[in-house]
């Protein structure tokens, strides 16, 4: 993808990012809803151009998790769990990617931290327990096994069946 498209998507992001936050600060939350999934959906293509961001030093796993959390803690106040703890999900699995392809490791071990301990946060704050929060949970641990990560100090948290 060429520079100033990459530059175009990032800056687009940025701006829909701003203006959902907008509207979630107002309690605007279908509008914030419309205004993040759009930006998801540009962190997405960010990520699916990952050496064209390298390149250019777009911080696209920020991009990435910035997007699924401030989508999730709008389907949190809009009371849709299920979509919260999804998006949340979707996070972990696309940090574990780029763990699995030995993109910057170390830097990826530390925003995998931080979207566990959202995770957990969020399944603890909202009480939700549902058979693909425990199969969730048990990937998350297979792969914290298959990857040597038991080292992250957030998985001494999970409490695995």
């Amino acid at each position: 993808m060429s520079d100033i498209c990459i530059n175009h998507i990032e800056n687009y992001w940025k701006l829909l990012t701003e203006e959902a936050n907008n509207f979630f600060n107002q309690e605007k939350y279908e509008l914030a809803l419309d205004s993040y999934l759009n930006a998801l959906y540009r962190a997405e293509v960010l990520s699916n151009n990952l050496q064209d961001c390298i390149r250019m030093k777009v911080p696209f796993v920020q991009v990435y998790t910035i997007s699924c959390y401030n989508l999730a803690n709008c389907y949190q106040e809009v009371k849709d769990l299920s979509r919260a703890e999804e998006i949340l999900q979707k996070a972990i699995y696309f940090l574990l990617h780029l763990y699995e392809k030995n993109y910057e490791k170390e830097s990826i071990q530390k925003e995998l931290r931080k979207s566990v301990l959202n995770y957990l946060s969020f399944t603890q704050k909202s009480n939700v327990k549902t058979s693909r929060t425990d199969a969730f949970l048990t990937y998350l641990k297979n792969q914290t096994t298959k990857y040597n990560l038991q080292n992250i100090k957030t998985f001494d948290y999970v409490q695995f069946n």
